[in-house]
């Protein structure tokens, strides 16, 4: 019985290099990359074997810089508060002055010493 049912052709073929594998139907290569537990497959846009192994390199540093900078950015990523107009239009409200901080400092006022 198992014999008169085909087996379907792997689309997928394993090379000798780790993280590098070929697809069959269009012979490209593609890196298989495991970052930050994703698994990541990328084409490597050609069918050529030297080439491909070249570009694995680069694709994996690739992946791990990505990775990276991400990870920071998350990190470094604080919600901002939101924006609360309260003490602006207070301000508007009780001086009906438009300008909510003034352009220049307000000049000292020195008072003058009586001479004895």
């Amino acid at each position: 019985m198992k014999d008169s049912i085909a087996a379907p052709k792997d689309l997928w073929l394993k090379t000798p290099f780790a993280n590098l594998i070929r697809y069959v139907p269009s012979g490209i290569y593609f890196s298989r990359i495991r970052v930050r537990g994703k698994l990541i497959r990328r084409s490597l846009k050609t069918n050529k074997l030297a080439i491909a192994k070249l570009r694995l390199t680069a694709d994996e540093f690739l992946a791990q810089v990505t990775a990276h900078k991400a990870a920071k950015l998350k990190e470094k990523h604080v919600r901002p508060k939101p924006f609360v107009p309260g003490p602006f239009v207070r301000t508007y409200v009780l001086n009906r002055n438009l300008k909510f901080t003034p352009r220049i400092k307000a000049p000292v006022s020195r008072k003058l010493e009586a001479a004895p």
